[in-house]
């Protein structure tokens, strides 16, 4: 589990991916919804960009869950697991994404700068 925990801040620090901040990010927006996510990811109802494959966004889910940053709200024998977010993993998922947003318009910018050289 990749957690760490600042003893000055009640709120651990998650180290996440782009994609999975960018799952935070939608379970935030659209809520949980496991029928949107499992066997298909539905994108356009999720309004969620990531191009990887559907397996990259379900294996994500795992490491969400090992991480601590997805945590189980509701889980009764024979139903599916309401998830919800951690305290302190929607700011994490946004920075990150943001971040993410930023490097991938630097790398844009340096090829277009390299190319009209």
């Amino acid at each position: 589990m990749i957690i760490t925990v600042d003893q000055t801040d009640p709120l651990p620090t998650f180290h996440l991916s782009v994609l999975e901040a960018q799952i935070l990010v939608a379970i935030e927006n659209v809520g949980w919804y496991a029928y949107l996510w499992f066997p298909i990811v539905y994108r356009e109802v999720l309004n969620f960009g990531s191009d990887a494959p559907d397996e990259e966004v379900h294996a994500a889910f795992a490491s969400l869950i090992r991480k601590g940053a997805l945590v189980v709200t509701q889980e009764k024998w024979g139903e599916i697991p309401e998830w919800k977010l951690a305290p302190g993993a929607l700011t994490v998922a946004r920075e990150t994404v943001s971040l993410g947003t930023d490097l991938l318009y630097l790398g844009w910018f340096i090829v277009r700068s390299l190319r009209a050289h």
